[in-house]
């Protein structure tokens, strides 16, 4: 690499001097970047395409075949050392391609399936489901229901959402986190319908009136599974915030810590959008930075730094897995994730490639 020392001090050969040019080098294109445009662009396009009658993946499928795409890009890396034009690296992007056209095509034929496709706007149902967040009393409140059933008067029998809104007229008790609840109104859809499929649930809320749970009724609302370790920890977090904070600023407190916006005010709500910061209700990636520097900064006088950041980012992932998983949060979450095994490993993290992984 030293030219002839015959002249005096050796002179290191400058870059280029073989190629031509001064930065000749070629810069590698980050792969998981690559890999993540190609699976996005298989998405869009099964989406897009996605008939009612297309046959349903499981969960375990999607994810396997995710699994085998990754698996087949390390396999190329460790091989190749780069992510060049080679059989191998046109195999993982026709993998990621054809994995994100089955996953495209299964969430839209889900979608297309489902009974919020069905009800008309106007239509009155009856919804059974289990209360995400204790709910308030009061005059029109917002209620989540969460493993929703819905029957319709035209329907032999009910269909099942994961999440719904609803608006009831009037709550005369509080209700626990996970307390079963009946809401009987009208079928309300927000907007037009887009040539693209939309999650179930979303889009649409039912406003009426709340259903007494007894006799008959009682037996044919919906009974919730117990609640989970997170969903509990998450329940008595939210009650500790209501008794701590004032009550003019609990309800917003709630919103930016635990995503819980039942209770956020509509003239609140009207004040965030008109000041366009309604994005800050919902929790995002600025949240989980924020909870993530904070818990290392907690940790690192207890334990060393390293271990601090690690322990962060698995408590980072709790967090979000608590509140409802988020699909922000969750992105920003891998991103915590993949900076600290980075740092773990003594490797600097490598932006592109933890942005590519965590879409």
């Amino acid at each position: 690499p030293y030219d002839t020392p015959l002249q005096g001090r050796p002179r290191r050969r400058p870059r280029g001097a073989l190629t031509g040019g001064a930065d000749a080098r070629p810069r590698r294109v980050p792969p998981f970047v690559v890999l993540a445009l190609t699976l996005g662009a298989g998405v869009a396009l099964g989406l897009r395409f996605a008939t009612d009658s297309a046959t349903p993946w499981s969960t375990r499928t999607s994810i396997g075949l995710t699994a085998l795409s990754l698996a087949c890009l390390t396999t190329a890396l460790r091989a190749r050392r780069s992510f060049r034009s080679s059989a191998v690296a046109l195999a993982c992007g026709c993998a990621a391609l054809g994995t994100g056209l089955l996953l495209g095509a299964d969430a839209g034929g889900r979608a297309l399936r489902s009974c919020a496709m069905k009800v008309e706007a106007g239509d009155i149902v009856t919804v059974h489901g289990a209360a995400r967040e204790r709910t308030a009393t009061g005059t029109n409140v917002r209620v989540t229901l969460e493993r929703v059933r819905v029957e319709h008067p035209a329907w032999p029998s009910t269909c099942s959402l994961p999440r719904l809104v609803t608006y009831v007229e009037t709550v005369d008790m509080s209700l626990a986190a996970g307390h079963p609840v009946a809401v009987r109104g009208e079928w309300v859809r927000l907007g037009r319908r887009g040539a693209w499929p939309r999650r179930p649930g979303r889009g649409v809320i039912v406003s009426g009136r709340m259903l007494e749970l007894t006799g008959a009724q009682a037996g044919s609302a919906a009974r919730p599974k117990p609640m989970s370790v997170l969903d509990a920890g998450r329940a008595r977090a939210s009650d500790r915030l209501r008794r701590m904070l004032p009550p003019d600023v609990e309800a917003v407190g709630r919103a930016l810590v635990l995503a819980e916006r039942d209770d956020v005010p509509g003239s609140v709500r009207t004040r965030f959008v008109d000041a366009g910061l309604a994005h800050l209700l919902a929790i995002s990636g600025l949240h989980v930075a924020i909870v993530a520097g904070l818990l290392t900064l907690i940790l690192a006088p207890v334990v060393s730094r390293l271990r601090a950041i690690s322990v962060a980012a698995g408590l980072v992932l709790v967090y979000v897995l608590a509140i409802g998983s988020p699909p922000s949060a969750m992105r920003a979450s891998f991103l915590v994730c993949g900076w600290a095994i980075a740092r773990m490993r003594g490797r600097p993290p490598r932006t592109w490639d933890l942005l590519g992984l965590a879409a």
